[in-house]
Parts: structure tokens; C-alpha cells; sequence
């Protein structure tokens, strides 16, 4: 059962988790009343006084809260026991009557009523759409926007060509990114994602996402990216003509570019989105809009001089940081351009207000001054096509293993809440009797404003380092690039096994084709794939409609192909994956192969780890490539891709 509670959030803290709404109430063998922090962590009512207040906080006012909090849970308690069961409202202290059942006069029309714990709903059956509150109409047979509430219409989620880069003004008023991704293909096999700042008035700067491995010879490879911009400036002047410049990054991350011309009748494509991202409110009013559009169903958004940029919020010993995905160029020079981010903060050390702040990050922890006082920044939302759940069995980190076996990883995905906003967990194995699973995307960690640190969490199991074999081992990782890219652990070692974790269906599930040879049908070739789909087949095109992956012995990550097979190829598989043997002396870095690539030997594969940033190479290169499987989906937003960092 559930309880919304709404008060004490601010007082709960452990592991840097608050206590938020969605707070789950179960009762365990014993009788004693456990206390679940929305899927997060698990505690006895009874043991509440150790775990509530702060420094600054007396104890008679702690006593005091805790005896208010436990009033309302026993209050709570025996609403949900009445027949029928009620739901307590903390603000009136009374309990609400709830309908959990539907009756044939609980929904107008052709709308279905859909129970729920908290009441019901009325929706639109499959094929229909609701443009209004007057009723469900059908789906047209060619839907291709969002101008109407379809999220139960089949979108044909697919990219199409829809202008050149010369009208790049004119295709984001056409197709506004709360609805579209615009993408380009340049030096790939597939169309690539791309992000757009404006860094001034009058100039504009694409980048394409995530990054490519390029070089010439397999063993001088970096991460390289192309920018298309226009009203930068160069030696000779500021142009307004559109020019391209690929960037490679150096030792510490930071793109290095070589400017060329580019034909302005340039390509430009766009893809809907399922869900569209809608505006809800201004920053200023975060909390509340976070509980009326929580994280389990809904992605954050923000628009800072530019597309809309995917939001994850994280919290530390004090204070909120909204880490913003993903990163983009920042500057007016064309030969002189920063990888940045927006980050904002709220009752951090270094805050120049007391409300929201925003602050530019550069890869990996340099602090930009930024825009300043941020209460009145957008926040759009954009629904997620299937929400977080819990398994009441199944819902802890430690049954991990479990889990991935009754919900099948290439139909779902995994998160827990950790540091305050849940988020995606993938897994990988470094050697066979260990495992670990990296929380996505990266977010940014620490108490000062303009000292914040780039990071994440690896959850490690047997590996060298661990206590024990069984359990799973927190580590916070910093991403360094001082010393030429060795990341750095910073703390951790807690034994998490006991956090709660979360699953989710995918849009599109994975489907295994066959081995890396398969990626023989990734090229210029446009072929077609057929699949079958509720027993219908269904033809893909590769270029336009499908999405590539590869897993070797971890989660599947997506491809991004550098070239054909046939006159040299570098294959990256994203995410950023946590290598080496030991858990506290990780170093992150993207598998890469290559094929025909000079240095290789003629038709044949070879594999190592690039790392990031640094461009090291982690592991010797390989021609003996193991257990490595290709997987083809349809195109799907992905919040892993979208997020990546590089």
C-alpha cells in the first residue's frame, strides 16, 4: 500500500535521500512498520529518531517531528484499513474516500476507465487519440505530429528528410524540438542526433551526438565530433556563412578543430517524438512541479540559449544541482570552443541567490560563470512511454540478478533513486566471476557552486576490492582528466544491496541479429531487415527506421559506425563503461572496433577500449573478440543515447 506524505521532506536525510512523496508503507513478518523512501531505501518506523534531523536541528524539535510523523502514520494506517479503504489527507487530517473500482458510469463516451491504486482515469483506448475532453477519435493513418494528445496512436517513429542546412531557421519553427529531433549524416552509417546553441545573437552552433572514434590508423584513434555553425569568429572575421568543423578532443577533453566550407544544400532530417515535451511552470516552483510530474513518469527538461536539453536532478549533504544532457560547444571562436553544460543550483556554498542559479560546467569540472539568478528558467516535461515500477518481490539492488530474469533486459531497463532522482542503471562484466552495474547519465556531485565535480555511481559485486562476493559495493567516481584521463575514485564502499530498484518496459525492445558480421549491413547499402512484430512482418530501414547495438557479456549499448566495412570502419558502443579488475581504481572508457582500419589485419575485426577523456587506449588491441552480439531496433527515444557523455 501508499501514503503521500508531504511534510518532513526536508529533515530526512541518509545517503543524501530525502524523503519524498510517493513514500511506500509495507508491514514485515514481525509486525513492525517499514518505511520505503519511494523504492529508495527501507527503514523501521521504530527507528526513525536516528535517521531524522540535521545539524542545525535541536532535539526537542526532532522529538517533536517525530511524534507528528508517527501520528500521521498511524492515522494513515487505519484510513487504508476502513472498508472501503480511504487515503489520509495530511492537509485537511482527514480520510479521503478513494474509487479503486471502475463502473460502467465512471468514464463518458468511448473513454475507458483505467484503475489505479489512487482512484482511476479515464483514457482512449488503443487507435484512438484524445484532442480534448469531448471524447476519443481515431487515429489518422499517416499521424506524423503532436499537435494532439497521441500517445495512443502509432507514430511512425522514423527519420525523414526535411530540409538543408541553409533553412536550419526555418525547420526548428516547422518542426519546434518540444516535439522533433533533427539529426544529420556525416562521416556515419546512421543519421546522428544533433544539439543546437545559439552562443550569441546571430550565430548558431549544431553539434552532432554522441561522438565518433576517427583517425586514420586504428592505433591513433580519438573522439571527434562535427559542429555546423555560422556567425562565429574566425582569424579572418566574424561569417554568417555556414561552415563545419570537425573537432577532436585533446588530453583533457576539450575539442581541438579543423574548419572547413559545407555545401549549404546540407541534408537536415527530422524524427518525431512520441511524447512531446510541454511547458508546466517556471524553476522557482521546482518542488511543487516535481511532485505533480514526478521522476518515475516524466522527463525534465530545460531550454538554455538553445534545444531543449534532457534534466536530472541530484542532491548531496545540502542543496538541489539540475545537471543538464547533453553537453554542447560554448564560445564565439570557431578554433576556440569549450564542451559545456548548463548546471543549476539551488542552497549550495557559492550560491549568488537564494533562489536558483545557473552555472556553465566544462568538461570535466571547470566552472564558467553562468546567467545568474535562474527562478524564472521554463520547466517542460515530456511523459515517459512506460513509467518506473517496483517489484514488491523483486525490489531491492541485491535481487538484481532475479529481476533481469523475470523482466528480460532486452524488453526493459533498470534504475534506482539514488542521490535524489532515478536513474538508469546498466550493467557490464569486466571478468566472469564479477559483475557491476553504472548509474547513467553522469551528474555533477558536491556542496560548492563553483566547485562541483562530474561524476557518477558504480555498484560493484565480486570484484577485487568488494568485501564480500555477494553483496553490492557503492563508488563514487570523479571523471579526471589532469592526468591525461584516469578517472578518480573518491569515496564510498557501503554495502547498497538494500536500496530499492526499479524497472521499466522499453519503447522498442532489442532483437539479436546475429554476430558483429552483421554490422556488414549497417553501410551506405540502405538494406532492409525483416523482423516479425504481433506476427507481422516488418521491413526496416537501416538508416532511417532502425538502431544498431552490440553487447559483449554487459547491457546492450548502441552503435555509432565511423565508415563502411569495405574501405575501413570504427565502431563505438556506448555508454562509457567502468574497466579494469579492481572497483576502486576504475577508468571509464567506449569498446571500439575496427575493421579494415590501417594496422588491422586485412578482413578481420579488432577491439580495445578508448578512453574518455585522454584518447588512451585501456587494454592492448584484440582480434579475439569473445562473445559479441548485434542487436537492431526500431528508432525509439532513448534516454540512454540522448544523455551519453560523449
Amino acid at each position: 500500500m501508499s501514503l503521500l506524505l508531504s511534510l518532513l521532506s526536508s529533515f530526512l536525510f541518509y545517503n543524501h535521500l530525502q524523503l519524498a512523496q510517493g513514500t511506500n508503507l509495507t508491514t514485515s513478518n514481525d509486525g513492525a512498520i517499514l518505511v520505503d523512501l519511494d523504492g529508495s531505501m527501507v527503514i523501521q518506523a521504530s527507528q526513525l529518531e536516528f535517521r531524522l534531523g540535521n545539524a542545525s536541528t535541536s532535539f526537542q524539535s526532532m522529538q517533536n517531528e517525530i511524534a507528528s510523523l508517527k501520528s500521521q502514520l498511524n492515522a494513515s494506517l487505519s484510513c487504508q484499513s476502513q472498508s472501503p479503504p480511504g487515503r489520509y489527507n495530511v492537509a485537511t487530517q482527514t480520510c479521503d474516500m478513494v474509487i479503486t473500482t471502475c463502473t460502467s458510469a465512471s468514464c463518458s463516451g468511448n473513454f475507458q476507465c483505467q484503475p489505479s491504486d489512487s482512484g482511476y482515469s479515464c483514457v482512449c483506448p488503443a487507435g484512438f487519440y484524445r484532442p480534448s475532453d469531448t471524447g476519443c477519435i481515431t487515429c489518422p493513418e499517416a499521424l506524423t505530429t503532436h499537435d494532439i494528445d497521441s500517445t495512443s496512436c502509432d507514430i511512425p517513429i522514423e527519420w525523414s528528410l526535411a530540409s538543408m542546412l541553409q533553412g536550419f531557421t526555418t525547420l526548428t519553427e516547422h518542426y519546434p524540438d518540444t516535439h522533433y529531433d533533427i539529426g544529420v549524416r556525416y562521416q556515419t552509417a546512421e543519421i546522428q542526433q544533433v544539439h543546437w546553441h545559439y552562443p550569441r545573437s546571430g550565430a548558431t552552433s549544431i553539434i552532432a551526438h554522441p561522438f565518433i572514434p576517427q583517425g586514420q590508423q586504428r592505433t591513433d584513434l580519438k573522439f571527434a565530433t562535427t559542429v555546423f555553425h555560422q556567425g562565429l569568429t574566425r582569424r579572418g572575421g566574424t561569417t554568417y556563412e555556414w561552415l563545419q568543423t570537425t573537432y577532436q578532443t585533446d588530453i583533457a577533453g576539450n575539442p581541438t578543430g579543423t574548419t572547413s566550407s559545407i555545401d549549404r544544400d546540407f541534408p537536415l532530417f527530422v524524427r518525431p517524438r512520441k511524447n512531446p515535451f510541454r511547458k508546466v511552470g517556471l524553476l522557482k516552483d521546482w518542488l511543487t512541479l516535481r511532485n505533480q510530474y514526478p521522476d518515475t513518469r516524466y522527463h525534465y527538461g530545460f531550454k538554455v540559449r538553445g534545444a531543449i536539453q534532457l534534466a536530472h536532478v541530484s542532491s548531496w549533504n545540502f542543496g538541489l544541482r539540475i545537471t543538464c544532457s547533453p553537453f554542447h560547444t560554448k564560445g564565439f571562436e570557431d578554433d576556440d570552443l569549450g564542451y559545456v553544460t548548463s548546471v543549476f543550483t539551488s542552497n549550495l556554498t557559492g550560491d549568488l541567490t537564494a533562489g536558483w542559479n545557473h552555472n556553465w560546467y566544462q568538461v570535466p569540472d571547470t566552472y564558467l560563470p553562468g546567467l545568474g539568478a535562474a527562478d524564472r528558467f521554463d520547466v517542460y516535461v515530456m511523459k515517459m512511454a512506460h513509467p518506473w515500477q517496483v517489484d514488491v518481490e523483486l525490489r531491492l539492488l541485491g535481487n538484481l540478478p532475479d529481476l533481469r530474469a523475470r523482466y528480460n533486459p532486452l524488453e526493459y531497463e533498470f534504475g534506482i533513486k539514488y542521490n535524489f532522482h532515478v536513474r538508469l542503471l546498466f550493467q557490464s562484466v569486466w571478468n566472469a566471476s564479477s559483475s557491476r552495474v553504472t548509474n547513467y547519465p553522469f551528474y555533477f556531485m558536491g556542496d560548492f557552486a563553483n566547485r562541483l565535480r562530474l561524476g557518477t555511481s558504480v555498484f560493484s559485486r565480486g570484484a577485487i576490492g568488494d568485501k564480500d562476493d555477494t553483496s553490492y559495493w557503492q563508488y563514487y567516481y570523479e571523471l579526471k582528466t589532469s592526468d591525461g584521463g584516469s578517472d578518480q575514485y573518491t569515496f564510498g564502499n557501503a554495502n547498497e544491496s538494500d536500496i530499492g530498484v526499479h524497472y521499466r518496459r522499453r519503447e522498442s525492445p532489442w532483437v539479436a541479429v546475429g554476430g558483429i558480421d552483421a554490422l556488414d549491413s549497417v553501410g551506405l547499402e540502405r538494406r532492409q531487415f525483416g523482423m516479425r512484430q504481433s506476427g507481422k512482418p516488418l521491413q526496416l530501414r537501416l538508416l532511417d527506421v532502425a538502431q544498431y547495438s552490440m553487447a559483449a557479456d554487459s547491457d546492450v549499448g548502441f552503435v555509432v559506425q565511423n565508415g563502411v566495412k569495405s574501405s575501413g570502419t570504427r565502431v563505438a558502443t556506448y555508454p562509457p563503461l567502468p574497466l579494469g579488475s579492481n572497483s576502486s581504481e576504475l577508468e571509464f572508457g567506449v569498446p571500439v572496433h575496427t575493421y579494415n582500419v590501417p594496422n588491422d589485419q586485412t578482413n578481420q575485426w579488432h577491439r580495445a577500449y578508448l578512453m574518455y577523456p585522454g584518447n588512451r587506449t585501456f587494454s592492448p588491441w584484440t582480434s579475439t573478440l569473445g562473445n559479441v552480439t548485434v542487436y537492431v531496433r526500431k528508432q525509439t527515444f532513448d534516454e540512454l543515447h540522448y544523455t551519453c557523455l560523449v
